[in-house]
């Protein structure tokens, strides 16, 4: 029953180490325009995602403060090796992309989810691009309520985020 889930139990089972050369040859893009910033990740590893933010943020004098975002595309769909809270610790964010159908691999990973919801900042939202068995889950009312967060699903063609 999703409502008697145990998110910080789920949140804490560890990630393990993605060792795929497509993934270890990862590009992730910083879109900033207008006071916006979008971080579109792509299948990058989430410890080289803390370094680099961190890099930025000491080439921007912020050393220590996290990166300010609008919107970050989880990494490699959602896996729960590519989304750890020492990334998410390193961001202030509320709105996270999850694009995957999950036919192939299973993700989004239910651990990656509930650690955007735990230690992805208050109130985040989780916009997914489709309706799935794996991520219809955390549409879940009483999950939603207890742990303080929200989800998109496409009604029909796409989903559109407004940042």
């Amino acid at each position: 029953r999703p409502g008697a889930l145990d998110l910080e139990a789920l949140a804490a089972s560890g990630p393990t180490k993605d060792t795929s050369i497509p993934n270890l040859s990862s590009i992730a893009v910083l879109a900033e325009y207008g006071g916006r910033a979008v971080l579109l990740t792509g299948d990058a590893h989430a410890d080289v995602l803390a370094a680099s933010i961190a890099a930025l943020q000491e080439q921007r004098g912020l050393v220590g403060q996290r990166l300010r975002l609008d919107a970050l595309k989880l990494s490699h769909h959602g896996s729960a090796n590519a989304t750890t809270k020492e990334l998410l610790d390193t961001i202030e964010c509320s709105h996270y992309l999850v694009p995957t159908d999950g036919t192939l691999f299973y993700h989004p990973d239910r651990p990656a989810i509930a650690r955007v919801i735990l230690h992805g900042g208050p109130q985040p939202t989780l916009h997914f691009n489709y309706r799935s068995d794996l991520n219809g889950f955390w549409e879940n009312a009483e999950l939603q309520e207890r742990y303080g967060y929200t989800t998109e699903y496409p009604d029909g063609e796409g989903l559109r985020v407004s940042l």
